[in-house]
């Protein structure tokens, strides 16, 4: 049975990354700075992937999750870079057809699909082998990976670490702490349901604000692809918090079909949220309509891009069972 706030919350997330892109290939850059929502829409999906990792009717089966991560991920990332890849090519004139098949086996054509097929493996391995154990040791093997991710990039070059991010593993450690919160909150049903009282929603917003306006002052950057972020502490913090009070507004709103279907089939929206928006712009440029300034062009654009997203992801699901 399908969780309506959790399509909710990924829909919601599916459309700010839709509308960045947007933003970038229609523009040439993010007008909307990005830690204002794009790493909060990013560590949305994050935290549900952790949080369906319990199901509290079934002990955990690692052998059943791995299946299901070969299924609805590493399959799904083979088959859509693979059919975008000529098109990519062809885009990109300084991408040769052999940099583009080389970035799909080193698992980085699809950044986010990528990160999230490792940390869930790591995930799973590390639930398995210390499930027996009390919750702080679960929470400390969870979140020390993110502490030697935040040292690396602290004392190391960030050059040299680029350079050995395969399959973007490093991504991965850094969003663990996401899964556990999603994987805690679900296993502790009664902490979860505290965050739709008026008072926790109230808390959390003005949590939001705060932070929001702090990093906005301070031209904090927290970019987890390529990982370029100025306070890890911060990062973790504002994951938290932002996603809790998104968590908490998308069990309260009412169903919104849109919204919901795109939350089911984000996956395959994902997979085109780079082609689609290029061939808008594109298009777009080519007949006058060129951004001079007015965000309604955006809007515009978005619509557009939001619209043969839809269209293509209806399409996918008709000839494809994910």
């Amino acid at each position: 049975m399908r969780i309506t706030w959790i399509d909710t919350i990924r829909g919601i997330s599916m459309m700010a990354i839709l509308l960045f892109h947007t933003e970038v290939y229609y523009t040439g850059q993010g007008l909307i700075p990005y830690h204002l929502y794009v790493t909060n829409a990013l560590i949305a999906f994050f935290f549900v992937s952790g949080y369906l990792f319990h199901h509290p009717d079934n002990a955990f089966s690692i052998r059943h999750k791995l299946t299901t991560i070969l299924r609805k991920l590493v399959i799904p990332y083979f088959i859509f870079t693979i059919i975008l890849a000529i098109p990519k090519a062809m885009v990109h004139d300084d991408m040769s057809f052999t940099d583009v098949f080389m970035s799909i086996l080193t698992g980085k054509a699809s950044w986010f699909v990528a990160t999230l097929i490792i940390a869930e493996i790591v995930f799973a391995a590390i639930i398995y082998y210390f499930q027996h154990l009390k919750e702080p040791t679960v929470f400390i093997l969870s979140t020390l990976p993110y502490l030697l991710i935040a040292a690396a990039y602290h004392f190391l070059s960030s050059e040299t670490l680029v350079s050995c991010n395969l399959w973007c593993w490093q991504n991965a450690l850094l969003i663990l702490p996401f899964l556990y919160m999603g994987y805690y909150l679900r296993r502790n049903k009664h902490l979860f349901d505290t965050i739709t009282s008026k008072k926790a929603i109230l808390f959390l917003f003005v949590g939001v604000i705060i932070l929001k306006y702090w990093e906005h002052q301070h031209q904090l950057f927290l970019t987890m692809e390529p990982i370029i972020v100025t306070s890890f502490f911060i990062l973790l913090l504002d994951g938290i918090i932002t996603t809790l009070f998104l968590i908490a507004i998308c069990r309260i709103i009412p169903d919104i079909s849109p919204i919901t279907w795109t939350g089911k089939h984000s996956l395959v929206y994902y997979f085109f949220c780079g082609a689609v928006p290029t061939a808008i712009s594109m298009g777009l440029l080519k007949v006058g309509f060129i951004y001079d300034g007015q965000y309604w062009h955006i809007l515009v654009a978005f619509l557009l891009v939001y619209l043969l997203s839809t269209f293509i992801t209806w399409g996918v699901y008709k000839v494809i069972r994910l």
